[in-house]
């Protein structure tokens, strides 16, 4: 494995450490210090994470969600993780599309909703 290997696993690009600054055409300040090759043309990514999310909100609350705003057959894993004293879910999930076409339009269909099938006031980030 080499320094590149390394920034595709964990999906950082030159410009997205932290502290460093990009160009307008998003590659790495050739002051950085970074050494990863350049963003790929068409991002390959295709975990979103959903931040803020209610407490009572279960995987299968999330799951119809999903269904009802046409995501059947988009992702393939759902990750809600819960605290197994309570029961309760930790406030976040991670949602995995089947293809990157599926993240863009996930993340506008999560990103800022404060509809939930329970009572919160939390709005999805």
């Amino acid at each position: 494995g080499d320094y590149s290997e390394f920034c595709a696993m964990q999906g950082v690009w030159p410009g997205e450490w932290p502290g460093s600054e990009s160009t307008a055409s998003g590659d790495a300040d050739s002051t950085s210090g970074d050494s990863c090759e350049a963003r790929p043309k068409a991002d390959w990514r295709t975990t979103v994470m959903l931040r803020n999310l209610p407490n009572t909100l279960t995987r299968e609350m999330l799951l119809q969600m999903l269904d009802e705003k046409l995501f059947l057959g988009q992702f393939d894993l759902v990750y809600l993780p819960v605290d197994f004293s309570t029961g309760t879910g930790l406030g976040y999930a991670f949602v995995n599309c089947s293809a990157p076409v599926f993240v863009q339009r996930l993340w506008e269909a999560f990103d800022g909703n404060s509809e939930w099938p329970v009572e919160s006031d939390k709005v999805c980030t």
